[in-house]
């Protein structure tokens, strides 16, 4: 970038100031060479989720201008510095009260063709805050970045906040946009449920697949933004294949990530500190475990996301498992598993000294876990004889808290924690670069790492054959090679003496100090420069009278110069004449009305029957064409009357039914609050089980028949039950599929602004917040509490996961939500 080609840079990521991934890291690690390029001209923007503890609020005056700005737009902003590294200028971006949601997403399908119809809460809320941040950068560059003659690039990270890029895009065209990938949507999707999608890409529809697995929405916007964007970014060869398959277009540039290597103490030349991590991670094993550990125990570790196959959890419990049983008595391997998992508190032994671990039974997870009856670490463990009994070579501790020093039981940091590794091993099968294994070689750990690693193919190419770095071939081999291979290593590694090992380190280190921001961020560099010459051709086809009147130009993927073919899924506009379908479709009248059902099947019954009777994904899948059919259909239209003239009726009569006694005291401004852990209304709303649920449900129709006051109160399970399924082999196994609020007949409550009212209650030493959903029930209200809210921690988002999850503490924190926060509800509503 030269000094004639100055120019602002704005990075916004759902990750600023809100530790979740590798994102985190890859922009932390940066800022000291963007805040040495760009300095002060350099702002990045985040959520505002009123819990970002790396955020320092200022009153400094560069934000006075900026202030006024978005308060006339009524964002919600907070502005000041991220404490870290850098200290960039931050801004931390509300976005609960501005939009109109419908119309939001509206706005993206008619500019840009993002199909959102599929898309629930968990898209809707980057998606309204990428927006926000979209104006947010708008008011900066026209309040102070144009008056200076300068100008502006923007880059956003993932899907999450491609809205931004493509609000920016369409109200201020003079700015440059770059749209980094770090991982496609389809292809980590796909990856997880065990999809070989490196051999079979070509042969893969991503559209397909994206509806089958229900990410239609996210893969929508990740395409729509890579097409739009000024310059596509990803970071290695391998999320550039997924790029150029599922999004319909190659990366123009490659941007590896980096670490600032410079900050990192060198433990291959001082080993005082790796020793005393070392001696720390043998005293918790010891008192995990409750016996001693020798001293030249090999220690060896594997991190990451909660994704078992995709991390390759399942390959190195595989191969530990055969070793435990190959292994003389003068060896011993100590495994550490850190993967964030969701648990509930420490196990009782290393809450208490008092309290010993139970040698019959030795714990494997150092954390409570909610779902311990279906983790799969523990199932592994478990069916392969990993059991921590003193007899076994191998023993593995699982810590599924996040280590920050105080988890209970390593009480190390994480970098701390892995500096005292013998090996770190990370056998990825998906995994687009690999943080975990440059920072493991970074600390001078030797490391294993795959050929379907991004990282992996970097060291191939770049590093070649290193000591330090080990490389497992995983691409196109059978599982069963993979996991021969990985035994293999092991065993030569538990050969070497310490001189190899040695030697090993300062390989590793050295390998990792080839990936330095230093030299990475010139990547970064270019795709801002190629941004930034785009928008200045772009800008010259403006005219001046143009940039005055503030006429809107809009960039929309029909216009692009690449043309993109793709099928699209949206609401159907029902014909006037009909479009009370969509008001009926939202009450659950129709669950016990034969004919009124028939309103829905008549449009196309074999789709009916496909949609399990959801007379609300329905109305979204049928044709337009056969909506016109019906409306001037008079069989059709003669039925649609009489059904509401029936609905009309009974809705309109407030009489109680002769069949019941006089009502004293009962009105409808207070009526009987009816709770409940269940309600059976149909199965398209899947959040029963059985007889409670039934009889709950059927409670509410007979209430709504007999014109009795009465509100229901319950949950609103994402999970719902359990559904059983037999697997290849004849076993029964649990799937709880994740349900689509969005294709339900609920509706979220909102107040006069068209915000979601929430309920909150205290928990100990929280604060647990809920949203609260409505169910038309004939002339009765249900009333659902969902705790997946982002304002709560990921463990509180899932108290209203599953229900009756086996863990005691959530089956509680269920019933204080419902009780309590049912009675907060009723408040809060006014009944």
């Amino acid at each position: 970038m030269t000094e004639a080609q100055e120019y602002y840079l704005f990075e916004v990521s759902w990750e600023v100031c809100n530790k979740v991934g590798g994102i985190y890291t890859v922009i932390t690690s940066k800022l000291p060479e963007a805040t040495k390029l760009f300095g002060e001209r350099y702002f990045v923007l985040g959520p505002d989720l009123k819990t970002n503890p790396d955020f320092e609020e200022t009153d400094e005056e560069c934000w006075n201008r900026v202030r006024e700005g978005v308060a006339i737009k009524e964002i919600p902003c907070r502005f000041g510095r991220w404490k870290v590294p850098g200290r960039p200028k931050a801004i931390l971006v509300g976005f609960g009260k501005k939009y109109d949601k419908e119309q939001l997403l509206f706005r993206i399908w008619e500019d840009y063709g993002v199909d959102s119809i599929a898309g629930g809460w968990d898209y809707m809320e980057p998606v309204m805050f990428s927006y926000a941040a979209s104006e947010v950068i708008e008011t900066i560059y026209t309040s102070v970045v144009r008056p200076q003659g300068m100008r502006a690039v923007a880059q956003f990270h993932e899907w999450m906040t491609g809205a931004g890029l493509l609000g920016l895009k369409k109200r201020a065209p003079e700015i440059g946009t770059v749209f980094t990938t770090h991982a496609t949507t389809l292809g980590r999707t796909l990856a997880s449920h065990g999809m070989d999608i490196y051999t079979t890409m070509d042969h893969i529809s991503p559209q397909r697949e994206a509806t089958a697995h229900n990410i239609t929405a996210k893969c929508s916007m990740e395409a729509a933004s890579a097409r739009e964007a000024d310059c596509f970014t990803t970071v290695s060869e391998i999320t550039a294949s997924e790029a150029k398959n599922f999004l319909g277009r190659p990366p123009d540039l490659i941007t590896p990530n980096g670490l600032d290597i410079e900050n990192i103490p060198d433990l291959a030349a001082d080993r005082t500190a790796a020793l005393k991590s070392r001696k720390k991670l043998l005293a918790a094993a010891t008192r995990f475990l409750g016996r001693d550990f020798p001293a030249d125990a090999k220690i060896m570790l594997i991190s990451g996301r909660g994704e078992f196959r995709n991390k390759g959890v399942d390959l190195f419990l595989s191969a530990l498992g055969r070793l435990n049983q190959e292994m003389g008595p003068d060896q011993t391997i100590l495994a550490f598993i850190f993967v964030l998992g969701d648990y509930t508190d420490l196990i009782p032994s290393l809450k208490s000294d008092d309290v010993r671990p139970d040698p019959g039974n030795p714990p494997i997870a150092s954390h409570r876990l909610r779902y311990e009856a279906s983790d799969p670490i523990l199932q592994a463990c478990e069916r392969l004889g990993l059991k921590n009994f003193p007899q076994n070579r191998v023993q593995v501790i699982f810590v599924p808290a996040y280590l920050n020093g105080h988890d209970g039981l390593i009480n190390m940091t994480y970098y701390e924690a892995l500096a005292g590794c013998d090996l770190g091993v990370f056998p990825s099968y998906y995994e687009p670069w690999g943080y975990t294994p440059l920072e493991s070689a970074a600390y001078a750990v030797p490391t294993l790492t795959t050929d379907q690693a991004g990282f992996g193919l970097w060291a191939q190419h770049a590093v070649g054959k290193n000591s330090g770095i080990i490389l497992l071939n995983r691409l196109g081999q059978p599982d069963e090679a993979i996991e021969n291979n990985l035994h293999d290593i092991f065993s030569d590694f538990l050969r070497r003496d310490e001189a190899d090992l040695q030697g090993m380190r300062v390989g590793a280190r050295a390998a990792a100090s080839q990936a330095n921001w230093k030299d990475f961020f010139k990547h970064y560099e270019q795709a801002f420069d190629q941004a930034f010459a785009k928008s200045l051709s772009r800008a010259e086809k403006l005219t001046a009278e143009d940039l005055k009147a503030g006429m809107k130009h809009i960039f929309a993927g029909t216009v692009s110069v690449s043309p993109y073919f793709r099928t699209f899924t949206a609401v159907a506009n029902l014909p006037a004449n009909i479009s009370r379908l969509r008001e009926l479709a939202h009450n659950l009248w129709w669950a016990w009305n034969p004919r009124a059902r028939e309103l829905f099947s008549a449009l196309d019954p074999k789709l009916w029957e496909g949609m399990n009777n959801n007379p609300v994904r329905m109305l979204e899948t049928v044709s337009s064409e056969r909506l016109l059919e019906a409306s001037e259909n008079a069989s059709y239209m003669n039925l649609f009357g009489q059904i509401f003239q029936q609905f009309d009726n009974y809705m309109d009569d407030k009489t109680p039914s002769p069949l019941i006694g006089p009502l004293d005291g009962l009105k409808r401004s207070s009526p009987v609050a009816y709770f409940s852990t269940e309600y059976g209304l149909h199965d398209c709303l899947p959040i029963y089980s059985g007889g409670l649920g039934t009889l709950s449900g059927d409670h509410l129709k007979t209430a709504s028949d007999l014109n009795i006051p009465l509100v229901g109160v319950g949950l609103l399970y994402k999970n719902g039950f359990f559904r059983q399924v037999i697997d290849k082999n004849g076993a029964q196994t649990a799937e709880y599929p994740e349900n689509d609020f969005s294709r339900m007949p609920l509706e979220i409550v909102q107040d006069d602004h068209g915000d979601a009212v929430q309920i909150s209650l205290e928990l100990p030493g929280r604060t647990l917040f809920a949203n609260i959903w409505e169910v038309h029930v004939g002339r009765v209200s249900l009333y659902l509490l969902d705790t997946d809210v982002a304002r709560n921690t990921p463990q509180d988002r899932k108290i209203t996961g599953r229900l009756y999850c086996s863990e005691p503490r959530t089956r509680i924190e269920q019933e204080i939500l419902l009780g309590m926060g049912g009675v907060r509800v009723l408040k809060r509503l006014g009944i």
